[in-house]
């Protein structure tokens, strides 16, 4: 179809890409909300994520998920409360209503900005959410109440599925490192998979 063919932009290999697209961050409907105002939209009123370490080693020295890690934390009074920064917390409350919705969700951040955090962050929250609808009949905070008593389509409550990272085979163990720093023990099963591509 010319009509088609004609709107869609070419990508010139050879040269400098001559489309300017405006970026935004997403969360601009939030930027006038403090920490307070977002938790309640979350419905986590106490500002702690159910299934979440109170507590970290900023340092990650010590694994919480370790013999050695837990006496650490217990006895040493030198592990730091853990909380989401407030550009943390933004993009969890928008990534939650962007799951809501069914829409997707791209994190750009730089480096060392949080992402894997955020991402915990929202696995926690769903699954708080899911216990919290089999007992209530509905979500928690304003999101939930936006939701109403439905998660998506003819789903009423969130799925008690599996969830899937893939990541860079050089990173499993930073990454398996982050998920016990952020995530209390037995909350989750954690199954790392390091597989061999094949293209037989």
């Amino acid at each position: 179809d010319a009509e088609t063919s004609d709107s869609v932009p070419k990508l010139n290999l050879d040269g400098e890409d001559v489309y300017n697209f405006e970026w935004s961050k997403g969360v601009e409907a939030f930027n006038h909300m403090s920490k307070d105002h977002l938790w309640a939209l979350l419905g986590i009123p106490d500002q702690h994520l159910l299934f979440f370490n109170t507590l970290q080693d900023p340092y990650g020295n010590h694994d919480p998920w370790t013999k050695e890690g837990e006496d650490w934390f217990k006895y040493s009074g030198r592990g730091e409360h853990l909380a989401l920064c407030w550009h943390q917390l933004v993009g969890v409350v928008k990534m939650v209503q962007n799951a809501f919705s069914g829409k997707p969700i791209l994190l750009m951040d730089k480096v060392g900005l949080g992402k894997t955090i955020q991402v915990m962050a929202l696995i926690a929250i769903l699954a708080f959410y899911r216990e919290y609808y089999t007992t209530n009949g509905c979500f928690p905070g304003k999101i939930g109440k936006i939701a109403g008593k439905q998660w998506r389509g003819d789903t009423l409550n969130i799925p008690d599925l599996s969830i899937i990272l893939v990541i860079l085979a050089a990173l499993i163990h930073q990454f398996t490192s982050e998920l016990h720093q952020y995530l209390r023990q037995g909350s989750f099963d954690i199954l790392p998979y390091n597989g061999i591509w094949s293209n037989s």
